[in-house]
């Protein structure tokens, strides 16, 4: 069945609908944001398939919809489907290369719910001795990996000439780095700071982050180490 379009329902922040929003932009499919209403979520979170958000939900031209649950499973479909996968190696398993592109995914993925966990901790004193630990200790051990396989690739991306969900990843999570630390943090990465560049300089992810990707209603505090609602004049 042919698509037409795409609604993601997640909260009004980056987080876990970051990247599912790049690869649709990158795509240059049809999509809507359906922002969740805090009040709304007690009962609409019994009513998803396991309690979690984001989904996404897929419009097909003979009028009938399908509902997909779970970041990875949503971006594993999207990946498939518009392209998103890195193309194997002369001779090279398919399905191998969709799981060396889901490793790197998954391992920011992992870092991120590190600090993810730690932000949502209620003891400011508790956060921020969290965050710090993750910051000297966790963070850079955990980015040395990625900064040298990176430098492994023949290409700006971490498989060629292609972006795949592993680059988005990786964006996403320099992104929320960046906003935690300042650009300090990246200094000693100079692999991943040319990719996270190569990425954001494509067209429509310049734009994403440019005109789309701040929704006007949360923020990240980095005095509190949490996000609070934007206050508006």
């Amino acid at each position: 069945m042919s698509v037409v379009s795409y609604e993601v329902h997640y909260w009004p922040v980056h987080a876990r609908g970051d990247v599912t929003r790049m690869v649709l932009e990158a795509s240059g499919k049809p999509y809507k944001n359906v922002f969740i209403n805090p009040k709304d979520w007690p009962a609409m979170k019994k009513q998803q398939r396991f309690g979690h958000c984001p989904w996404l939900v897929i419009h097909y031209a003979d009028g009938t919809s399908k509902t997909l649950w779970e970041e990875v499973a949503i971006l594993t479909y999207l990946a498939d489907t518009l392209g998103f996968f890195p193309a194997p190696a002369d001779g090279a398993e398919p399905a191998l290369a969709k799981a060396e592109c889901l490793a790197v995914f998954t391992s920011w993925l992992e870092l991120a719910d590190k600090f993810a966990t730690a932000m949502g901790l209620p003891d400011f004193e508790e956060r921020q001795k969290r965050v710090k630990k993750l910051q000297t200790e966790t963070l850079p051990a955990h980015v040395a990996f990625h900064e040298r396989l990176i430098g492994e690739s023949v290409g700006p991306f971490y498989f060629g000439d292609k972006p795949t969900i592993a680059d988005f990843m990786a964006v996403s999570s320099y992104s929320r780095m960046e906003e935690l630390f300042g650009d300090e943090f990246s200094k000693p990465f100079p692999n991943l700071v040319k990719l996270v560049n190569n990425t954001c300089a494509l067209p429509a992810i310049h734009e994403y982050f440019a005109k789309r990707r701040d929704f006007g209603v949360l923020k990240f505090d980095r005095e509190q180490l949490k996000v609070i609602p934007v206050v508006k004049a």
